[in-house]
């Protein structure tokens, strides 16, 4: 991160690629530390930057800001499976496929079983 920042503040060209940040702390601390990235890192005019990331909370923090723009690959559950069509479309994914997935596999009813 600092390497990226040093970088575009020295007014370098550069393709800067993150992907899942800050996920090593919670959600709050993420979320604040990625906003407080991303809206720096749009001032650069010379420079590209992706920021890929599922924090649903840094939508309404960054959404009104004219120089980020949102992207996400769309995707479905067909068939009881979750689809991904891997092509990019203009913004937020609505999709949530995590409690799906888990129930897919029969997690809630190995954790029924716990302590039974």
């Amino acid at each position: 991160m600092k390497t990226a920042a040093t970088l575009l503040a020295q007014g370098r060209r550069a393709l800067v690629l993150f992907d899942e940040v800050f996920k090593g702390t919670n959600v709050g601390d993420a979320a604040e530390a990625s906003a407080e990235v991303i809206l720096g890192f749009a001032k650069t005019r010379r420079s590209g930057v992706v920021f890929a990331s599922h924090l649903a909370e840094l939508v309404p923090i960054l959404e009104t800001n004219p120089d980020i723009r949102f992207r996400c690959f769309d995707g479905a559950i067909l068939n009881g499976s979750p689809r991904y069509a891997f092509q990019l479309r203009d913004g937020v994914s609505a999709h949530r496929f995590g409690l799906h997935l888990l129930r897919q596999a029969g997690v809630p009813e190995l954790i029924a079983t716990i302590g039974a």
